[in-house]
């Protein structure tokens, strides 16, 4: 009895670790666009060691993930399920939108449904039912946290948001706590980060975010994949081969409704990918008959104004080629939901993170960047100091101001890992 005993508990102790330390799934096995480096342990040793010294629990939480994300998701999952218990939830009736000097029972609602969620603080042991400056100012700080425009008026978005079960929340901050076992245990101590569900890319050097941006990311049919890799160089007035995928899909239809279209835009065709392959004039070519069957030509805009990559791309090996670049789109920036790339990301200030991972280079000063960029030659600079990157998907975080946020799950990936999460797992 004690034998078998004994075998069921080391058998729990390793499948238990293993979930801590790696998570429980695999998230390479429901996306073909993820891919992890599986943390490796002495799950044998550890037991060993941790039975001589009559330390079991404190084995197991030291395989928990030891990032300050990871437990800012943790203590929020606390607060929620707590709240979740305490309170029925029933939604927020739809009308006009509300906004400073509403007041009656629809605003009374509203700010139980704000208290609840920790937006609104107030001592007042009587309901509040005008919407002041306090509820304009929760509810700009409830939009903010969901990455909605901030401008203090509930509205049909803001609206659905708010109405959107706690219990769900809890679900979301438990799919996210998965994900950070999935992430490398060292991040660096300087390294970039993209969180493709925010929508927004920051650099973090000894704990503490030094630059921060938005981002465009890809569309869903056209998801910008999650890896990690290391950035190692960056290229000014970058040309553009354009994928034959977007080639056929988007550039081809264009030419063929209007002849003009490569030389307006500055793209140049050649016979094939073949390093040496022999320029064409586009003029000669039939567009009409060609098709995704037939499309052999390598399609290539100069770097210019209108360059799809804008004057800067930042490089770092990838199996997807995805990488940072410029856009001459300045005004995606201005929305609040940015998915409009084929998979590569969009930045923000593409100068400011060029001057900020060139800094250690003399060569390589913010006028020295402008004058290369003015110049409008490809030029290819390699990183004295290659820096980490990566590119990761979270629709419910904890920021490093300790607030906790959430996102739309733009592709759909929220719900394969809740049905993986809930699928009975075979045993070790």
């Amino acid at each position: 009895m004690w034998v078998d005993l004994e075998l069921l508990l080391t058998d729990a102790f390793m499948l238990y670790s293993s979930h801590l330390l790696a998570g429980r799934v695999n998230p390479e096995t429901i996306h073909t666009d993820w891919i992890i480096v599986n943390p490796t342990a002495d799950l044998i040793g550890i037991l060993q060691s941790a039975l001589r010294s009559n330390q079991i629990r404190q084995a197991l939480n030291d395989f928990r993930p030891l990032h300050l994300g990871y437990i800012g998701l943790k203590n929020s999952l606390a607060d929620y399920r707590k709240r979740a218990e305490k309170n029925v939830w029933s939604p927020l009736l739809p009308g006009k939108s509300i906004k400073k000097g509403k007041s009656g029972l629809l605003v009374r609602q509203l700010c139980e449904r704000l208290t609840l969620l920790g937006d609104l603080k107030t001592s007042k042991q009587i309901p509040i039912d005008l919407f002041d400056e306090s509820v304009e100012a929760a509810v700009r700080r409830f939009q903010k946290r969901h990455g909605l425009r901030s401008d203090g008026i509930v509205g049909p978005r803001t609206l659905a948001i708010l109405n959107i079960p706690i219990r769900k929340r809890v679900r979301q901050i438990e799919i996210n706590m998965e994900r950070w076992r999935w992430i490398p245990r060292n991040l660096g101590n300087r390294y970039i980060l993209v969180n493709v569900a925010e929508f927004n890319m920051w650099v973090t050097e000894n704990r503490q975010r030094s630059l921060n941006m938005r981002v465009a990311v890809g569309r869903p049919f056209r998801r910008t994949p999650v890896f990690s890799s290391k950035m190692t160089y960056m290229v000014i007035n970058p040309f553009w081969n354009i994928p034959t995928s977007i080639a056929v899909k988007d550039i081809l239809p264009k030419i063929q409704k209007k002849n003009q279209y490569l030389d307006q835009q500055g793209i140049k065709v050649f016979e094939n990918w073949e390093k040496d392959a022999l320029e064409l004039n586009p003029q000669t070519i039939d567009w009409k008959q060609i098709g995704p069957r037939n499309f052999f030509y390598r399609l290539r805009q100069d770097p210019g104004p209108q360059n799809a990559l804008g004057r800067i791309k930042f490089m770092f090996p990838n199996k997807f080629a995805v990488y940072l670049h410029d856009t001459p789109k300045r005004f995606l920036f201005k929305e609040t939901v940015r998915d409009f790339s084929s998979g590569c990301i969009r930045i923000e200030k593409p100068i400011d993170l060029a001057v900020y991972i060139t800094r250690n280079d003399p060569r390589w000063t913010k006028e020295e960047l402008l004058k290369a960029i003015a110049a409008g030659q490809r030029k290819v600079i390699t990183l004295r100091e290659p820096i980490a990157i990566h590119l990761q998907y979270w629709t419910a975080w904890v920021d490093d101001k300790g607030e906790l946020h959430f996102r739309d799950d733009i592709y759909d990936r929220d719900n394969a890992l809740d049905r993986a999460l809930k699928e009975r797992l075979p045993r070790m």
